[in-house]
């Protein structure tokens, strides 16, 4: 929590914000109204997680927009904003953004790390503080002090990272079965090797013990991320019927690296620790099997959609009329990221 250390920090200081009670706002979205009545000396917490962020979208009512910091403004609240450790982009935009109006502050929220270690967020966070604090250059001082390296090669395999790093990338059979209208997109797992590659070149190098830390994590996420790359394009070439890679193979290779990580979890934390990573591999590797076999024995619908909307989908169900009998075949929320045409099969 930042407060007093925001360039444009305006009214709250430190003693004055002991002891108050601190509310995120969303809710508010439903209750607008409710806003106007609520006690001054609330402390509201407004966060935005898109990776730029250039005015205020609404998290619910299909992303309606309006300016909710001038509201609070005008209303007189003292508020945080709150970025996420997973995008660097998401802090610095954000931050920008906000330059316009009056917060107190700036709260740095750090989500589900069941199945992820801290280390690899280190930057972003390190990033945050110095650039709340007016320091210029803040991702490069941050990488600086966090590795002991001055190498333009590591600040820009860094700077490539913190853009996405977010936590491992968990795969399931919804993953399996859901794509961009046009496919997969190569460049992803193109940019994760290279990117890999970079940060490998500095192991050894590193003499921090921290910088060690945070480069096992992040090199960690590299690979689990280029697994899920290549399990979606290699499910999607079967869909396809298209020659891909086998996905025994895949599963192998998660399997191992499922278990390398989970020692590593349980020795940077707790035994119990290493469970969630455990339990996320085994899912994992239960939706490659599943999808093989459903692919040899059982029929296939393939549906496109188009829902504009980014965040959220109109419940759909898809019920299958044969010999006079109906069979619900698929019943949910099927959405692709935030893809307006996508096509999902069942």
């Amino acid at each position: 929590l930042y407060l007093n250390h925001f360039k444009f920090v305006h009214k709250i200081v430190a003693g004055k914000c002991g002891k108050r009670m601190m509310m995120w706002y969303d809710m508010f979205e439903f209750y607008p109204d409710a806003l106007a009545g609520l006690p001054r000396d609330v402390l509201l917490v407004s966060w935005q997680y898109q990776e730029n962020v250039c005015g205020w979208q609404s998290h619910f009512e299909n992303l309606r927009f309006f300016d909710q910091l001038a509201i609070y403004d005008d209303l007189g609240f003292d508020y945080l904003i709150a970025p996420a450790d997973f995008s660097w982009s998401n802090i610095v935009s954000f931050t920008a953004h906000a330059e316009r109006y009056h917060p107190a502050g700036a709260l740095l929220t750090s989500w589900e790390k069941k199945t992820s270690l801290l280390y690899k967020f280190f930057p972003t966070m390190a990033a945050a503080g110095r650039l709340w604090s007016g320091m210029g250059n803040a991702m490069e001082s941050a990488v600086r002090g966090i590795f002991g390296i001055d190498d333009p090669l590591l600040l820009s395999a860094v700077n490539q990272y913190v853009v996405s790093v977010r936590n491992i990338s968990s795969i399931g059979p919804d993953s399996l079965l859901c794509f961009s209208f046009f496919g997969p997109d190569p460049k992803s797992l193109a940019s994760l090797r290279t990117l890999r590659e970079a940060l490998s070149g500095f192991s050894g190098k590193v003499e921090m013990e921290t910088g060690k830390l945070v480069l096992e994590d992040m090199l960690f996420g590299c690979r689990f991320k280029i697994l899920a790359e290549r399990s979606v394009i290699a499910c999607w070439k079967l869909l396809k019927k298209q020659t891909g890679e086998a996905l025994r193979k895949i599963a192998d290779e998660v399997e191992i690296l499922g278990e390398e990580y989970a020692r590593n979890v349980a020795l940077q934390r707790r035994k119990e620790d290493a469970d969630p990573i455990r339990r996320m591999t085994g899912r994992w590797l239960a939706a490659l099997h599943d999808f093989e076999e459903s692919i040899r024995r059982k029929g296939i619908l393939r549906c496109l959609f188009a829902l504009p909307d980014g965040w959220s989908a109109m419940r759909t169900k898809l019920i299958l009329l044969s010999d006079g009998k109906q069979a619900e075949i698929g019943n949910g929320c099927f959405k692709h990221g935030t893809d307006t045409f996508f096509e999902r099969y069942f």
